[in-house]
């Protein structure tokens, strides 16, 4: 399999607004609008990261192509809701019962590349950029729960979990086999966005995320 960039699967790249979605596309990652995937695409990636946003049913047209992508030893991390899968056996999302930060809370379950070296309670709350990073005010003015408010459904037999949500440790975040390559799903916002987070560990996403898909770890 080609060594190229990996392929960032995200709507109108050029065109994201700051305050919807990343800005910018994340450095060694090359853009492509899902309406300009083709086979030479695929071809010459060795992994694919996906925005929340884009068309799912779109995504599904693909499945058989992706499908022989991962069972050839491809990789891809999957952000968002997933409602129609696009990859075999790709598990679904549902949203969490909660009612407050307590039932939002992100529990390490297993380690994994993705997450090397970040702080899971870091996780919890989102601000504006004038709120310091500190818990006392990120608890009283801080918003929780955009890392996500949902689990995912019908896990494989060999699935990993790698983050549990709330008490109950819901499946937020998990690894799956498929053939030769592996998928990362995450039920919640893009990890991307999360990385243009001065201040915390959350910057590491952006270089775990591509020496993962990369197949550096």
């Amino acid at each position: 399999m080609a060594h190229d960039e990996p392929l960032w699967l995200v709507p109108a790249p050029e065109g994201h607004s700051p305050t919807m979605g990343a800005a910018a596309v994340p450095d060694g990652f090359r853009p492509l609008d899902p309406y300009d995937l083709d086979a030479a695409a695929l071809a010459h990636t060795p992994g694919i990261l996906v925005s929340g946003m884009c068309d799912q049913r779109h995504l599904a047209r693909w499945r058989e192509q992706f499908d022989a992508f991962l069972h050839a030893g491809g990789r891809m991390l999957v952000n968002g809701h997933v409602v129609d899968p696009w990859v075999t056996g790709l598990p679904r999302w549902r949203l969490l019962e909660y009612h407050g930060p307590r039932d939002l809370g992100i529990t390490r379950l297993a380690s994994h590349p993705v997450w090397d070296g970040i702080d899971v309670d870091e996780l919890l709350y989102r601000s504006g950029p004038y709120i310091p990073r500190t818990r006392d005010s990120l608890e009283q003015f801080g918003v929780a729960g955009f890392y996500g408010r949902g689990y995912l459904l019908d896990l494989p037999e060999d699935v990993t979990i790698i983050n549990g949500l709330g008490p109950l440790r819901a499946p937020i975040d998990v690894e799956m086999p498929v053939g030769e390559g592996r998928v990362v799903v995450h039920a919640g916002l893009d990890l991307a966005i999360f990385a243009r987070t001065p201040g915390t560990t959350l910057t590491r996403f952006t270089d775990n995320i591509r020496n993962w898909l990369g197949g550096a770890v």
